[in-house]
């Protein structure tokens, strides 16, 4: 009986744990896309500049996120998570409101470069203390519901822009101060956590056989480790550059293929944002029934590569059909893109630091979340080309850039089956 209560606290501890570290994630990345979910607000306004103009508040930041993330490599080890996150998150929630009391473009772009540098631990760290706190059986649970956490947050930043309607400034003080309300949930949830007496009673009955299991990669050397590093940020920072061109471009696409109202281009586009999260959470289940985790990024990248080259063809042909298309794409790459993002540092965690892992991969995905609506914005707003050109040309670098990594993944994948090595 004793045994059994002392198992239900520590389960509860670590749904805790699990929750509480989704909630402050999804919190946060959704207040830092409420910019992307009222650009078109913003560009109608004409206030804050054209296309291009309001692209770079989030360049600037993705720029300042990945160059604090590459100096947290070196010292991410040795940081105290929990207080680190709560200084520097609690103090980005208090400019994440100040940014409803601004007025010119250049007030967006101090503020969001700040942030930039002030968030830059958050996906590492919080994966840090997953790996560090949970048992084996509830790792897969927290990896799954993480993986679901920026569909999630991107869902949630134009579910409350379209709440707000041309409103554009009152949603930064709800989520700013929900977020900062998380930091203080999420500190005391770690405390909690971290309190809990490890040993055999505190796991389930077969975690000891699950945690033997030996990893895909062994990587026994140091040189095996730092091509893995490398590998793994080139591949981050490809899926993640054609699937932020065009996620980050929903909206703008239904208004000017489909020729639909700001309203209409921030509701459809929740619908597009919500499935998205189905991909992370349907890889993570793929990858737990097949060791093999890097033929199951190669293949989905494959099949999103299909669906990419028909909305490439048949875009114009009708909007609704268009959407579909964007939406089954946005499903499988988005599950494709969280293979190296959190996956992979997860099933590695016996030979690699998970922190320093996320960090390292991450900071490359940030440079290309900065860089690659930016460059789609550039096409989109080049004069020269007309409106299905430049949708086209962007469908298609789109589309070569998944299929050169679906060939990679695959001969990454092949020669890890039989070497057992990269």
């Amino acid at each position: 009986m004793e045994k059994s209560l002392r198992n239900k606290a520590a389960n509860f501890k670590y749904w805790l744990l699990i929750i509480s570290s989704f909630i402050m994630y999804i919190m946060l990345t959704s207040s830092k896309n409420l910019y992307t979910s009222n650009k078109t607000t913003f560009y109608t306004l004409g206030t804050f500049g054209n296309l291009a103009d309001i692209a770079s508040t989030l360049e600037y930041y993705f720029y300042s996120y990945a160059i604090m993330q590459l100096c947290l490599v070196f010292f991410v080890k040795k940081v105290n998570v929990k207080w680190f996150l709560t200084i520097t998150i609690g103090t980005s929630a208090i400019l994440t409101i100040l940014v409803a009391f601004t007025s010119t473009i250049i007030h967006h772009y101090i503020i969001y470069t700040v942030n930039g540098a002030l968030q830059a631990g958050i996906w590492g760290c919080i994966l840090k203390n997953l790996s560090k706190y949970l048992p084996r059986n509830f790792l897969a649970k927290g990896n799954g519901l993480m993986s679901a956490g920026p569909a999630s947050a991107y869902t949630l930043s134009y579910l409350v822009a379209a709440l707000f309607g041309e409103n554009w400034s009152f949603p930064f003080i709800v989520l700013g101060v929900i977020l900062l309300i998380s930091v203080f949930v999420y500190f005391f949830a770690v405390t909690l956590v971290s309190k809990i007496n490890y040993n055999a009673e505190t796991y389930t009955a077969n975690d000891k056989e699950i945690l033997d299991e030996k990893p895909l990669l062994q990587l026994r050397t140091k040189s095996n480790v730092l091509v893995f590093y490398g590998i793994s940020v080139l591949i981050g920072f490809i899926i993640t550059s054609v699937y932020s061109m065009l996620n980050n471009n929903v909206d703008f696409f239904l208004k000017e293929i489909g020729n639909l109202t700001n309203s209409q281009c921030k509701l459809l586009t929740i619908i597009a944002t919500v499935s998205t999260a189905i991909g992370p959470i349907f890889t993570v289940i793929l990858c737990e029934k097949h060791k093999n985790f890097i033929f199951v990024g190669g293949t989905l990248c494959a099949i999103s590569s299909v669906f990419l080259l028909l909305l490439t063809l048949f875009f114009e042909v009708n909007v609704i059909l268009s959407l579909l298309l964007f939406v089954i794409f946005l499903i499988i790459s988005n599950g494709a893109r969280s293979i190296s993002l959190s996956i992979a540092a997860l099933k590695e965690r016996s030979v690699i630091d998970t922190g320093t892992y996320t960090i390292a991969v991450n900071s490359f995905a940030s440079i290309a979340m900065g860089f690659a609506p930016k460059f789609m914005s550039t096409i989109l707003d080049n004069p020269t080309l007309t409106i299905s050109q430049s949708w086209r040309l962007s469908f298609t670098i789109c589309l070569v850039a998944l299929v050169a990594l679906s060939a990679l993944l695959f001969v990454i994948g092949y020669i890890s089956n039989r070497r057992n090595k990269i």
